[in-house]
């Protein structure tokens, strides 16, 4: 289980230091959505134990191709939805973005962390959240590319 050992990680090698985790937004996002089995999210069970020692970052996406899983044929990501996270982070006009949400307060120009919204789980499949109770911060690529594996 990936969880433990990053508590092993935090428990016994590096106690009192802090991590950042690298790994699929259902990965490591502090809650689940609707319908989602928590026992697969590391990031909840993570979340439950070391909340103080962790900041997770979301990653999304607006255009280009995405897999979801290793080596399997890449596949377009959807055009965002009106009024989605891509949506949003496309109106800024930037091809990278990197959001802090950890320490924003709900204003009106920080609702859209804060309360439902549509994005696309790996560029692909629609789902609602809010942001601010799944990641501490977001980091958006305007388009990415499949990866190319190695033989």
């Amino acid at each position: 289980m990936p969880d433990r050992n990053i508590t092993f990680l935090l428990d016994t090698l590096y106690p009192g230091r802090k991590v950042i985790v690298w790994a699929h937004n259902a990965h490591v996002r502090h809650t689940t959505t609707a319908g989602s089995d928590p026992a697969l999210a590391m990031g909840y069970h993570l979340a439950q134990r070391h909340r103080s020692q962790m900041y997770t970052v979301g990653f999304f996406m607006a255009a280009g191709e995405s897999v979801v899983t290793s080596r399997e044929q890449p596949s377009p990501v959807v055009r965002p939805f009106d009024h989605s996270l891509e949506a949003v982070l496309l109106r800024t006009q930037r091809r990278h973005a990197f959001v802090d949400m950890l320490h924003q307060a709900n204003s009106q120009g920080t609702t859209w962390m804060f309360d439902q919204i549509r994005a696309l789980n790996a560029g692909m499949f629609p789902y609602f959240m809010r942001l601010r109770e799944h990641f501490d911060a977001l980091f958006y690529v305007h388009t990415t590319q499949s990866p190319e594996y190695l033989q």
